[in-house]
């Protein structure tokens, strides 16, 4: 959703691909790093092939296509938090602090990590 918020000129003389979606994206990826190196990395991959998907969509639909299909996402996952947290039997812990919101994806990355045995 991020990415569809209009950019001014001067981002676009830098880079095609500077836009607020990249900047959130960079100061997450900062964050993830100064927890872990192995999330940092795992979560360079990941955001690389989120951001190009982001982009073509983008470049084919333009913000009226992602920003609806960007919503619908968002939406989805919302509704699958709060079921696996129905199914946990817990209440969701960012309610309380929002670097939980990032700390839940660094939960689920370390899982990845360790399936593939990183």
């Amino acid at each position: 959703m991020i990415r569809t918020i209009p950019t001014p000129a001067l981002f676009q003389e830098i880079s095609p691909y500077f836009n607020w979606g990249t900047i959130i994206l960079v100061l997450v990826l900062v964050y993830y790093l100064l927890l872990s190196i192995p999330l940092f990395l795992g979560f360079i991959v990941w955001a690389l092939i989120v951001a190009a998907g982001n982009e073509l969509f983008y470049q084919k639909f333009g913000s009226n296509g992602l920003l609806p299909f960007s919503f619908m996402i968002f939406a989805l996952a919302w509704v699958g938090q709060f079921i696996g947290h129905g199914i946990e039997g817990k209440k969701p812990s960012f309610f309380k602090d929002l670097q939980f919101l990032l700390i839940g994806p660094a939960w689920l990355m370390n899982f990845v990590l360790k399936v593939v045995k990183y």
